[in-house]
């Protein structure tokens, strides 16, 4: 399985298709502090993640795949986070504190 994370501004975008929240979408367009464009193909979203798209912003994304199949599986912004799959509360703090580096350490996990 692989991981990527961009810090970006998300480009706001409809869903090729819905079912129950998941979302599809073809291309996603991140905008990087360097003024490039990262572009995301054949994009998977679970409940959580699908209105984060489409509402777009700026913020930390967070992806996987396995397999071949790429899923956005995470979003941090200033004002909140959202993970898309089990992950206690306290634990997603502790990593976003650890991003912004406010000392916790990861490896305590």
């Amino acid at each position: 399985m692989a991981f990527e994370i961009v810090d970006g501004m998300l480009e706001p975008l409809q869903p090729r298709s819905t079912k129950r929240g998941y979302g599809r979408f073809e291309k996603l367009r991140i905008r990087t502090a360097d003024g490039n464009w990262r572009e995301f193909a054949k994009v998977a979203t679970g409940p959580a993640m699908t209105p984060e798209v489409i509402a777009g912003g700026e913020g930390r994304f967070y992806f996987a795949s396995a397999d071949g199949p790429l899923g956005l599986i995470g979003v941090r912004r200033d004002y909140h986070a959202v993970v898309a799959f089990g992950r206690p509360a306290s634990r997603l703090h502790q990593h976003a504190a650890a991003d912004a580096g406010h000392g916790l350490d990861r490896a305590g996990q």
